[in-house]
């Protein structure tokens, strides 16, 4: 059972590394028209969606 979770923690832990990472490559690719802040808004209000539907 330990096992199972830690395995899951670790998927976890690897989608949100690849999603924020993704955001950020798009944000680049597409000439970074929208300020810094702004994607670091939207990357945190993902972030507190994702949190918030795992309680």
């Amino acid at each position: 059972m330990i096992e199972e979770l830690s395995m899951e923690r670790k998927i976890e832990k690897a989608f949100i590394v690849s999603g924020v990472t993704g955001v950020i490559e798009e944000w680049i690719k597409n000439g970074m028209v929208q300020a810094p802040s702004y994607i670091s808004d939207v990357i945190h209000q993902l972030l507190l969606k994702i949190e918030s539907q795992g309680k």
